[in-house]
């Protein structure tokens, strides 16, 4: 087969940083097929800007791999309908692909070969106010139009979630024959480095002495609940918790402000605290900003607790690199969370700060208890892998060209 893959939302750390969980997946989805896959063709259709590093990082002299660059860019600032949708699509047609694969939710609406989709997170049908309109009109063509078309329209739907599976029965009518699930992965944990201490004293923090948050700040990640509930916790006896900070890491999206202004308010109450009980105040939740990909993985590693008490997720990757990387989970049961965690996380209504509290609480008293978190997270970690994730998509290409029965 010839198979294009639209990369236009690829992980780019050079430039913008980890752009979602997209880019994040069309990344690694598109490195391991490249491994794994010793039959078929690629067409890779990408940025300019990150087309030389992709070529460095996992394409390299591949025999069975091309790289094309998306032509006349700043038409898109001008017309961005008439060149997402007609110059993309007569791009494509040109390259005779067998099958295209847009791993990012949407085809472009005059393209007419086969394709496959991937579809990540329908949270938006349910829950309109938790996203953003760049001008009046715009979600609702996307939504209305652009992606019920793309599920419809594409031979295959790839969901990464069984929640993800529901959402698009439950919302597009379609078809379950129509949907495979395949499941993200996490990448093997890295060799601790020399620089890893280096990076925790940079950021000013102390192995075992932080609960984290690493995501995007926006309405939906519910992290005004985690400083609530870190809040409570401390003020609950705060002699005892006083040298624990909680830090906030991730790009600002839509609607931040309420999370900074709770840790504002969070960190006016612990001062009072720290005063009743007779000790110094100081800044115990802190926004330290986007972590690029080098210093991602020793701040994971070396948490007391990973807190991610989101209110949706089609797949959750931050949990599962929490669980690769050995921190301690603490997720909402809410969506998708409770399927990929399983049993190795501490699942809490992400509404209740007290529960969030609780299971704070007891990973910082029982150490036992939080080891063998710590050990059922690599296990559940290691049962998503990018590896299985490319090999279940060939499947989906096969099928979706009638190479094997659906």
């Amino acid at each position: 087969m010839r198979i294009g893959i639209d990369c236009r939302t690829m992980l780019n750390w050079k430039r913008a940083g980890e752009a979602a969980g997209v880019g994040h997946y069309t990344y690694y989805l598109v490195k391991y097929l490249l491994q794994e896959d010793q039959v078929n063709d690629y067409i890779l259709f990408l940025d300019k800007h990150a087309s030389k590093r992709i070529r460095k990082d996992i394409v390299g002299s591949n025999p069975r791999v091309s790289v094309r660059n998306f032509p006349f860019q700043a038409l898109h600032r001008c017309l961005p309908f008439i060149y997402s949708h007609m110059v993309i699509s007569a791009m494509f047609e040109r390259a005779r692909l067998d099958l295209l694969h847009a791993p990012a939710n949407a085809l472009p609406l005059f393209f007419r070969k086969p394709a496959v989709i991937t579809v990540h997170d329908l949270a938006i049908y349910d829950h309109p106010e938790w996203f953003p309109a760049k001008y009046p009109g715009a979600p609702a063509f996307s939504e209305r139009v652009i992606v019920p078309y793309s599920v419809k329209k594409a031979k295959r739907v790839i969901a990464v979630s069984e929640q993800t599976k529901q959402d698009l029965m439950r919302i597009f009518k379609l078809p379950e024959a129509k949907i495979d699930v395949v499941y993200e992965g996490a990448e093997p944990p890295p060799a601790a480095r020399a620089a890893d201490k280096g990076v925790l004293e940079k950021l000013r923090l102390q192995p075992g002495k932080y609960c984290l948050y690493l995501g995007t700040i926006e309405p939906r990640k519910n992290i005004d609940a985690a400083v609530r509930a870190f809040v409570r916790l401390l003020k609950s006896d705060y002699r005892r918790y006083c040298g624990l900070d909680l830090v906030i890491a991730g790009r600002k999206g839509w609607k931040y402000e309420p999370v900074f202004e709770a840790v504002t308010k969070g960190n006016s109450d612990l001062a009072a605290a720290a005063v009743a009980a007779k000790m110094d105040p100081r800044e115990q939740i802190r926004y330290i900003g986007y972590l690029s990909h080098e210093d991602k993985a020793p701040v994971i590693g070396q948490a007391a607790a990973f807190v991610f008490p989101s209110f949706y997720e089609g797949f959750g990757l931050p949990v599962i690199e929490a669980m690769s990387l050995g921190a301690p989970v603490i997720a909402a049961d809410r969506a998708s969370l409770p399927e990929i965690c399983g049993d190795a996380a501490l699942l809490v209504d992400p509404d209740d700060d007290k529960a969030i509290a609780k299971a704070l609480g007891r990973i910082l008293d029982e150490p036992e208890f939080a080891a063998g978190l710590r050990e059922k997270g690599r296990a559940r970690a290691a049962e998503f892998n990018w590896r299985r994730t490319a090999q279940e998509t060939i499947k989906v290409y096969e099928r979706a060209l009638g190479a094997i029965d659906g």
